[in-house]
C-alpha cells in the first residue's frame, strides 16, 4: 500500500444485523493509523500496521450497551478492505469499498 489517507464505507457482520460504518485509514510505511466509526461512535485505532496487502490493528468499539476492545486483521487495496474483528464477544468479519473523493464532498456538504 503506498502512503496516504484512504476512506472505506465497511460493512461488518453481527449477530443483530449488519453494522455500517467507516474505516478512515492512514499508512506511513508500514505503520498505519485513523478511526473506525461503527456504532455511531469515531473511535481511533490503534497499534496498525500495514505490511503489503496485510493490515492489523486494534481499538474499542462503544456498542449501546457496552464498550467492546477488538484487534482486526485483514487485507486492504486502495479500492476494498476486508477484516476481521476478534472480540470477547466472537469474530466479526467486515469488508469495503473506498469513499471516492467525490463522495467525501458529498459527505462534507
Amino acid at each position: 500500500m503506498k502512503n496516504g489517507t484512504y476512506q472505506y464505507a465497511i460493512k461488518m457482520s453481527a449477530p443483530i444485523g449488519p453494522r455500517h460504518g467507516k474505516l478512515e485509514l492512514t499508512v506511513l510505511g508500514e505503520t498505519a493509523g485513523g478511526f473506525l466509526t461503527l456504532f455511531s461512535k469515531r473511535l481511533p485505532i490503534t497499534g496498525g500496521s500495514c505490511r503489503g496487502d496485510t493490515l492489523t490493528f486494534s481499538g474499542e468499539m462503544e456498542t449501546l450497551l457496552y464498550p467492546l476492545p477488538y484487534t482486526a486483521e485483514g487485507t486492504v487495496s486502495e479500492q476494498a478492505v476486508r477484516m476481521v474483528f476478534h472480540t470477547a464477544k466472537g469474530r466479526f468479519p467486515a469488508e469495503g469499498t473506498a469513499v471516492t473523493a467525490d463522495e467525501r464532498k458529498k459527505q462534507e456538504s
